[in-house]
């Protein structure tokens, strides 16, 4: 049985104030189960740049992962990375901020917090595959979040 471990590394910079987000990438790591025996294989840097790569997720093939990635303009969009071979397209592109990204049940869209304009956090809905206009989720529903 094959599996495969997905985690987020952070790695602060010593110049790094206080008040700076820190640099963060996406690492994969092969796992094999052979019996009640797991053996990890060399870990992958996914991201391996600059900047806030982070909140990663497995699609329910496995085949790709949607992670956050906030740019050096400080916004904040989802991100798709198919696997193994890594190449990455920006889902979301929006002028709000969107993390937290997971494909929903049904496996056509994904779910995103959302901070809008006017700084609501809630959660939104989008296609999967990029067709379609994301409705905001619980649309009666209070904005939550810190």
């Amino acid at each position: 049985m094959r599996l495969r471990l997905i985690f987020s590394a952070l790695f602060l910079a010593s110049a790094l104030g206080a008040q700076a987000r820190p640099s963060t990438d996406v690492w994969i790591v092969p796992l094999t189960q052979n019996g009640g025996a797991i053996k990890v294989g060399e870990p992958r840097n996914l991201t391996h740049r600059t900047g806030y790569d982070n909140q990663p997720s497995f699609t329910p093939k496995g085949d790709a992962i949607l992670y956050t990635v906030v740019g050096a303009d400080a916004q904040a969009d989802i991100w798709r990375m198919t696997l193994p071979n890594g190449v990455a397209k920006n889902l979301t592109n929006t002028p709000e901020s969107e993390y937290s990204a997971t494909v929903t049940p049904d496996g056509r869209s994904y779910s995103v917090i959302r901070v809008e304009a006017d700084s609501p956090k809630r959660l939104w809905r989008f296609p999967l595959h990029g067709h379609g206009y994301p409705p905001v989720v619980l649309e009666d529903t209070k904005p939550g979040g810190p």
